[in-house]
């Protein structure tokens, strides 16, 4: 019997991220076909446990990876 895997949403922006490293919050939500306010709330959680950073420039939000994760 094989274990499956089972990715969510939040798998999906970490590995977009450490493909792309700095990102839009909007540009993440299109490639994730994701709305950007889910993606932003998942950003904002991710940012208060140090896994992502975010950083503005003018009013735009760009997040990244804090540190390598690990993800399968």
């Amino acid at each position: 019997m094989a274990l499956e895997t089972v990715e969510t949403g939040v798998d999906e922006l970490m590995k977009l991220l450490e493909r792309t490293g700095k990102l839009q919050v909007s540009e993440a939500a299109k490639q994730l076909k994701m709305p950007v306010s889910v993606v932003q709330a998942w950003a904002d959680f991710l940012v208060e446990e140090r896994l992502l950073g975010i950083e503005y420039k003018f009013t735009v939000p760009y997040i990244y990876l804090n540190k390598k994760v690990e993800t399968k």
